[in-house]
């Protein structure tokens, strides 16, 4: 278990928020969640989604900074209504500092401010998990989910032109990031204005 407590209330609605970790016990509901949101085909990059082995760990342990895997859960009436969760970069430790994350919310619960809450938790966790970096793949049209990641000081770091294809239209994929520590001690930062392929 990491920073978070079990269960940490969030006075947003009438009706009390909890954001907790994800427990064996949500995976079906999650499930049903994701793709209730990925039906509404502007939000999520997937139309389907099937658990597999990273979601089911994940799931399983709901808050584990050693693994660098978080599942957050808000609650309502014990009934998880979203979820967040951060996974750790593929390329084992090359980029295992950095964390990827996504959220998402079912439709009566947008715009309630739980999504900040969900994001102000997620940031308070990834230090503790070794993250260096957050970074997130948006639909270029998802408007709510820019302005959310902005609200939190994420960047565009990347531009994948007509990416897509959302009801026969092509549509960009952005690529947003937050460093997590001054971007003074990342010796690895160079300007972006004059990169090519060819070099800088």
């Amino acid at each position: 278990m990491g920073f978070l407590s079990p269960f940490t209330s969030v006075p947003l609605l009438r009706s009390k928020v909890i954001l907790r970790p994800s427990t064996p016990h949500d995976l079906d509901q999650l499930i049903t969640n994701i793709n209730s949101i990925a039906a509404e085909q502007i939000y999520l990059q997937t139309t389907t989604f099937t658990s597999d082995a990273v979601w089911d760990a994940a799931i399983r342990e709901g808050d584990n900074p050693r693994t660098g895997q978080l599942v957050l859960l808000p609650i309502v009436n014990d009934k998880a209504i979203g979820y967040l969760r951060i996974f750790p970069g593929n390329y084992g430790e090359r980029n295992r500092h950095v964390g990827s994350i996504g959220l998402g919310l079912l439709p009566e619960y947008r715009g309630k401010g739980i999504g900040s809450s969900l994001m102000s938790h997620a940031l308070q966790w990834a230090p503790s998990a070794g993250f260096e970096k957050l970074e997130a793949q948006i639909i270029a049209t998802n408007y709510p989910s820019r302005r959310l990641f902005a609200k939190f000081n994420f960047v565009v770091e990347g531009l994948r032109r007509c990416q897509l294809k959302i009801r026969d239209e092509l549509v960009d994929e952005l690529v947003v990031a937050l460093l997590l520590r001054s971007e003074a001690s990342f010796h690895c930062l160079k300007s972006f204005q004059n990169l090519t392929l060819e070099g800088v």
